[in-house]
């Protein structure tokens, strides 16, 4: 009761006061001038500081001590890419292979020193953006709110939601893309609803920076610019140079990524219009993809969360909102998500986390829904907040208790068999983050025998994981282009199918092919061989095969399967 009274009460005396506007009813919500809110000075501005903080060293501890998973599939990847570094890549900008190049050379001396997860190589900086995203939803909250101790509130609960969780822990494009969007929303209240023309230049290269991170940060722009011509307030700064000075920083900023492209044949922007379905004019309309993008959207916010955003949303569109920091937030929010709702269409639902920034401008949105005050969300759908904080919060601690919580889940479901060999890969999703290193020690054991052996992965996703964890960190090669995998960044390099002449005779340990696509490549196809990865505490989580090829003579390069970008 008492956390629902501290959620539910709107200012506290420590707070500015508010004063009443002309032509409102006492009933009506209002907030304080800009120029009244607390300066970062604040005491909730330093408790916000010393939780990011907290949280920050917390999470940096338990990943080089205490975190049981593998690296996941995108972060051996890009880990693979900070080996070649280059202006761009394939699918996605260069920050994050360039950042985790740096995380590699900082980390590596303090591995042997602290005794550190080898992990720590790529993941070092995961922390220090997921710290800096939550003080970022603090100050956006209160620059909206008016109200230092509901955007601490906010920036605490967000803790319990498990994307924020995750992204501050794996070094995916997330955790820097989720943390340059927080901050260019910051900058954008700045500029739109205090004022500042030199913080547009800034505002330009966060933007900038974050589209080398991820491509879908140049939504912001858009997002921004609806913003600004639906409010005749904003509609004159398009008149000035301030925001076309930060834009032409933010095309500054991206090229690289072009300069790339042109000498590439503009893989990546082949690659991105396959992902949102515009290059298939014949696949048709998939009418279920809305329901699915929906579904997935519910998961991701542990169902609640994405009907409270919702509720926020749609209860008071921008265009009936009289405070101006509110009417930016909705600006900031809806677009991004109608977009990909749109796209869904064509995807068929697209992946879950392409959405997740349409949410973060809305958070205080969705805290101004819980406040004891007249046109606040029913007091029936408040009654579920504090629960919903502790159901989050609990599925968090999960998340990072792996080692304790599998072998009690594997107890209560079927025996594995031939039909369903690892039934806990059904009710949990981090089993895709184990048994890795299971198959490297057996390919190592087959390199030792040996050493000239190449190692070789069917698909793309593999190389990167075999290449961190098979001993001596070796290059993997990937036979995608001959076996029907998707094109990746390992078709731009020299490959066994592109340049055979570099392997010519070299024997092969090939991981998860199947053998009859092998077949006239090589002059010998051995048996496979089935690895089983365990899980921290011994549970079977995973299944792959090896063989060993001898004698590589090349694929017949008119024979090869179609593929998908």
């Amino acid at each position: 009761m008492g956390a629902l009274t501290w959620i539910s009460t709107p200012f506290d005396p420590g707070e500015p006061q508010m004063k009443m506007i002309e032509g409102m009813s006492p009933t009506d919500e209002v907030h304080p001038p800009v120029s009244e809110v607390q300066s970062d000075g604040s005491p909730w501005f330093s408790l916000a500081v010393f939780v990011c903080v907290g949280v920050t060293i917390l999470r940096l501890a338990y990943l080089g001590w205490l975190c049981p998973y593998d690296l996941a599939q995108d972060e051996a990847h890009y880990w693979d890419w900070s080996r070649n570094l280059d202006w761009s890549y394939y699918s996605k900008g260069p920050l994050v292979a360039w950042l985790i190049a740096l995380s590699d050379t900082v980390a590596s001396p303090l591995i042997p020193l602290l005794g550190f997860n080898q992990e720590i190589r790529v993941r070092l900086f995961a922390p220090f953006f997921g710290g800096a995203f939550l003080l970022a939803i603090f100050v956006f909250t209160r620059q909206v709110m008016g109200n230092g101790r509901l955007a601490l509130i906010v920036m605490v609960s967000a803790l319990t939601l498990p994307p924020v969780a995750v992204a501050g822990l794996l070094m995916t494009i997330d955790a820097p893309y989720t943390c340059l969007w927080a901050w260019s929303m910051v900058l954008a209240h700045r500029v739109l609803v205090k004022g500042g023309p030199g913080y547009w230049l800034l505002l330009g290269l966060l933007v900038g920076i974050g589209i080398l991170a991820k491509y879908t940060m140049v939504l912001f722009l858009p997002s921004l610019l609806l913003a600004m011509l639906a409010d005749r307030n904003w509609r004159g700064k398009l008149l000035s140079q301030s925001p076309w000075m930060g834009l032409a920083v933010t095309g500054l900023c991206c090229t690289p990524i072009l300069l790339w492209n042109i000498s590439n044949d503009f893989v990546t922007f082949r690659h991105v219009g396959n992902l949102a379905g515009v290059d298939k004019p014949s696949s048709g309309i998939r009418w279920l993809g809305p329901l699915n993008f929906l579904g997935g959207q519910a998961a991701l916010l542990l169902v609640f969360w994405l009907f409270a955003w919702l509720f926020a949303i749609i209860s008071k569109p921008a265009w009936m909102e009289p405070d101006p920091g509110k009417r930016l937030a909705w600006w900031l929010s809806v677009p991004t998500f109608l977009i990909f709702l749109a796209f869904s269409l064509k995807t068929g639902g697209g992946e879950v986390n392409w959405p997740v920034t349409a949410y973060l401008a809305a958070s205080p949105l969705v805290a101004g829904l819980f406040l004891g005050k007249t046109g606040g969300i029913l007091p029936y759908f408040r009654q579920f907040v504090v629960p919903m904080l502790v159901f989050g919060g609990v599925v968090v601690g999960i998340l990072h208790a792996t080692p304790v919580i599998q072998p009690l889940i594997s107890k209560a479901l079927p025996v594995p068999d031939e039909r369903n060999p690892f039934p806990i890969r059904k009710v949990d999703p981090s089993c895709r983050l184990m048994g890795w290193r299971d198959l490297a020690s057996k390919v190592d054991e087959e390199r030792r025998r040996n050493p000239d052996l190449v190692i070789a992965v069917h698909r793309w996703s593999s190389a990167g994981l075999l290449g961190f964890y098979c001993k001596g960190m070796p290059k993997v090669e990937c036979l995608g282009a001959a076996l029907g995998d998707r094109h990746s960044q390992y078709d731009l390099w020299p490959n066994p199918v592109s340049h055979p002449d570099r392997f010519l005779d070299k024997d092969f340990v090939v991981i998860d092919a199947p053998s009859d696509l092998l077949k006239g490549a090589f002059k010998e196809i051995g048996m496979p061989v089935v690895v089983t990865g365990m899980g921290p505490t011994d549970v079977p989580v995973a299944r792959w095969n090896y063989i060993i090829a001898r004698g590589y003579q090349g694929f017949d390069n008119q024979s090869l399967p179609p593929r998908g970008w």
